[in-house]
This record gives C-alpha cells, sequence and structure tokens, in this order.
C-alpha cells in the first residue's frame, strides 16, 4: 500500500499546472462552486500570436463559477479569464452561461458539452467541468452530514457501489443491501 510516490531522478520543472476548487454556501441557501487554473512555465515563452509571457507567469490563469441548487441543477454559471494564451481566448467565458439548467449528476459532462458549441468555450475552462462536479457533490454531501453523530448516518447509496476501490460493495454497507423497512 503506497502513500507516497517513490523518490525520483533529478529533474527539471518544466511546467506547473494548478487546480484549486472551493465550494460556499451562499446566504440564500445555494452552493456557490468556483474553480481556478493556472499554467506557468519556467522559462520565458513566446505564445501563439507571437506574444512574449516571462519565466514565472501565467500562460493561462481562468476561473469559473458554478451556482447549484439542493439538487445539484446550475442556477448561474460565470467564467472569467485573467490570463489567456491569445488574444481570441478572451470571447470564451461568456459561453458558459449556457450551463445554466444543467443538473450535475450521471452524464452531465456530456450535457454540459452538448451546450458549448464545437469551438466555444475554453479547452481549460471545460477540463474543470469533471473536478468542479465532483467538488459540488462533497459539497453537497458534507453539508447534509454536518452533525451527524455515526448512529445518524445510512449507508450509502447503490448507485455510488463499485464506482471506487474504497466503495466496492464488501467494503462499506449499501442501502440496497438491508431488507426493505416493514410496512
Amino acid at each position: 500500500m503506497s502513500r507516497e510516490l517513490s523518490p525520483a531522478i533529478t529533474r527539471e520543472r518544466v511546467h506547473h499546472r494548478t487546480l484549486d476548487l472551493q465550494c460556499f454556501q451562499r446566504s440564500d441557501g445555494l452552493l456557490d462552486v468556483e474553480g481556478h487554473i493556472t499554467d506557468i512555465k519556467p522559462f520565458d515563452l513566446v505564445v501563439s500570436g507571437g506574444e512574449m509571457r516571462p519565466a514565472n507567469t501565467p500562460v493561462h490563469d481562468m476561473l469559473l463559477r458554478l451556482t447549484v441548487n439542493d439538487e445539484l441543477e446550475i442556477v448561474a454559471a460565470e467564467a472569467a479569464m485573467p490570463q489567456g494564451a491569445q488574444r481570441f481566448c478572451y470571447a470564451a467565458p461568456a459561453d458558459y452561461s449556457a450551463l445554466v439548467g444543467v443538473k450535475i449528476g450521471p452524464g452531465w459532462i456530456r450535457a454540459a458539452r452538448s451546450r458549448l458549441e464545437r469551438g466555444q468555450g475554453c479547452t481549460h475552462i471545460t477540463e474543470m467541468l469533471g473536478q468542479i462536479g465532483t467538488a459540488a457533490m462533497q459539497a453537497m454531501y458534507g453539508l447534509r452530514m454536518r452533525g451527524r453523530t455515526p448512529e445518524g448516518v445510512h449507508p450509502a447509496s447503490p448507485k455510488l457501489a463499485d464506482t471506487c476501490r474504497g466503495l466496492r460493495r464488501g467494503n462499506i454497507p449499501f442501502a440496497d443491501e438491508f431488507p426493505p423497512p416493514a410496512t
């Protein structure tokens, strides 16, 4: 069982991508899920279009906020691009308002991508959708479980069974493994 990576050989970093995801419960009861992605090179770089980016400054710096309700339906979507790779990129954030009405859950990435026509949006902002969806589900789960005691925790949803090693049947109890309540 590995809890750490093995020691690496001598190497030079040539790219640094950071992805920061945060979730906020709003005063109106909705949930904001925000993603921030940056790409930085440790050397000067000429990007497409001929612009020079000095070492250790962002090549990409992009943000996405999805506001969701209790059912994980997107009720507002906003993107921003402090730094794009080229001048044509800066129109892309406006395209993400098309995500309003999509519900985060099974198949949601496909539904979200279908709202962004080919050539719209930004590859890097769109890549954040999968991680933002997972963060939204984690946040909602945390809010629902906050303050519960171990006795108040119910078995996991069968929808999660066998989706990863930790959620394999036999590792934790699932609701469909119990007899239905007597009526």
